[in-house]
């Protein structure tokens, strides 16, 4: 088992913005880097789901993004032709996307550097991506504001407190894992 837990920074990443779960279907023929070369098959392989602002929100529920997760998986099994991977997925908050990626080999210690809370259902981390968007997260009930020019506001300690506090949900599902 692989730990890959080191801080990185990507320089880019593979988004999608979608009006519907149907405009996913594309990501079934992407093709997978597994190079052994972690931050390559993180440029490669980690994708950003987006909605489009007149995206079809009836369309997109938890059981539909269930059924095109899952069906990634059975795809991604047969393109990696019995090598084994790590499938992750998580809901960036801050930029109201929907992420997963795809990294060679069982790796229990995923490349994040906030605590994690590995959760046992893909279904918890749609429902906080779907509930968030529902909720308009830009409204000004959802945003707290902080006056920079504050000389009394000790931003070291409120990053610290944030870092220490925060704590990210993560569904992992090994691919082709081999059963003991």
């Amino acid at each position: 088992m692989n730990d890959i837990s080191n801080n990185y920074t990507v320089r880019s990443m593979n988004t999608i913005t979608i009006k519907n779960v149907s405009d996913l279907e594309e990501l079934f023929l992407e093709p997978i880097c597994l190079s052994g070369e972690v931050y390559e098959e993180i440029e490669k392989n980690a994708w950003h789901i987006m909605l489009a602002q007149e995206s079809n929100l009836q369309d997109i529920t938890i059981e539909a993004l269930e059924n095109f997760f899952n069906k990634l998986i059975q795809i991604k099994e047969k393109q990696l032709d019995n090598q084994q991977a790590t499938l992750y997925v998580w809901f960036d908050a801050q930029s109201s996307q929907l992420c997963f990626n795809i990294i060679s080999g069982i790796v229990t210690k995923l490349p994040f550097g906030a605590k994690l809370n590995k959760v046992p259902e893909v279904s918890s981390i749609i429902r906080d991506f779907l509930n968030l968007l529902h909720d308009n997260p830009f409204s000004s009930e959802n945003i707290t504001f902080f006056d920079a020019d504050d000389e009394d506001f000790d931003w070291e300690a409120y990053e610290e407190e944030f870092e220490r506090n925060f704590v990210l949900d993560v569904y992992v599902r090994f691919l082709n894992e081999i059963s003991k």
